[in-house]
């Protein structure tokens, strides 16, 4: 889902690299020519051209923030599955390649997010009650059967204070209610 995005920004700023060298290089030629303002006017073109550039990716970042930054009364209404995807967007986002597992049999990972140097499984609950033990077991054992790193269990709720002292213990990261959206903002 993310490796398109990310091939797509690549492709996007090697043009505007190689863009730039044309231009700097026609200015140059122009230069050695003696014709002193066509180099200025292909210099300040060139200028105008990364300015405007910029204000395209500006807009384009507020839009991304703006689709992802969502109310807690929007998550709140969201099912466990619109959970999951919106998360897996927010992941998609930040570079990770995203694995969304099957609902059933899932070893008790809901993502699996992969970079180049690393791999973390995220279990995602999206509960009106308190998260008890269960879910930090079964990312914990999650992160075993995917073979990854770091263990991370999202939810728009808060945990147990025996699932919180699992999860310290048992080195799964929580996200409960206010991280969750102090990240998402």
């Amino acid at each position: 889902m993310a490796k398109p995005r990310l091939a797509k920004r690549r492709k996007t700023s090697f043009r505007r690299l190689r863009l730039l060298g044309q231009l700097i290089l026609a200015s140059f030629v122009l230069f050695l020519m003696q014709w002193f303002w066509y180099p200025i006017a292909l210099i300040a073109l060139t200028v105008l051209v990364f300015y405007f550039a910029g204000l395209s990716d500006k807009a384009k970042q507020q839009e991304r923030k703006r689709r992802l930054s969502v109310s807690a009364k929007h998550i709140d209404r969201m099912s466990g599955a619109e959970f999951e995807y919106h998360l897996a967007e927010y992941f998609a986002e930040r570079g990770y390649r995203i694995e969304i597992t099957p609902t059933t049999g899932d070893y008790g990972a809901d993502l699996v997010l992969r970079s180049r140097t690393e791999c973390i499984v995220v279990q995602a609950k999206r509960w009106n009650s308190k998260i008890g033990l269960s879910a930090v077991q079964e990312i914990s054992t999650a992160r075993h059967f995917y073979g990854a790193k770091s263990a991370l269990l999202i939810t728009n709720s808060s945990l147990t204070r025996s699932a919180k002292e699992l999860a310290r213990r048992a080195n799964v990261t929580v996200w409960e209610r206010n991280k969750l959206f102090e990240m998402l903002a």
